[in-house]
């Protein structure tokens, strides 16, 4: 009887495992992404930066709530950060590639559309040096990671869940 019970809780324990990652794992929020080491976070009140993000996402959440219901369940969280001056983007692109690698994140889209076009490919075929972006997704969530090099280095995550 113990063995049968085991054996039970074995295979449950498996089948919730892969449907976990499977899905994509849990749903998280900026707080869970790692930051470039040497970054500092600009906040809504003590930079322009941070308030245009907060604005951002009060609209966006006013546009989804407008929407109904079913748009109303996504989210987009952004924050922005200043950059070491020394900081360069293969340095940031490598750190976000380990980093989010390991929590389970895959580079460019997902889905459908993530089978058709490297889209990181795309956005920085042009070399613009003034920004530069890479996208992860997992699951239902994507991030978006951009660096703007003027007038100084900052980085900005935006995180969309739908």
């Amino acid at each position: 009887m113990k063995l049968k019970g085991r054996l039970f809780m074995s295979i449950v324990v498996v089948t919730g495992l892969f449907l976990m990652f499977a899905c994509g794992g849990s749903v998280i929020s900026l707080a869970d992404i790692p930051v470039f080491p040497g970054a500092e976070e600009l906040k809504a009140g003590e930079s322009d930066l941070g308030n245009t993000l907060k604005n951002n996402m009060e609209a966006d959440k006013k546009v989804r709530e407008s929407m109904g219901p079913l748009a109303a369940k996504g989210s987009v969280e952004q924050k922005g950060f200043s950059l070491p001056a020394k900081s360069q983007w293969k340095d940031i692109k490598d750190f976000y590639d380990k980093e989010l690698t390991s929590l389970g994140w895959k580079s460019g889209l997902g889905g459908v559309a993530g089978k058709f076009v490297d889209v990181n490919k795309a956005m920085n075929a042009g070399g613009n040096k003034l920004a530069k972006t890479i996208i992860y997704s997992r699951g239902k969530q994507t991030l978006t990671i951009v660096m703007v090099t003027t007038p100084k280095k900052h980085i900005i995550l935006s995180l969309s869940t739908t």
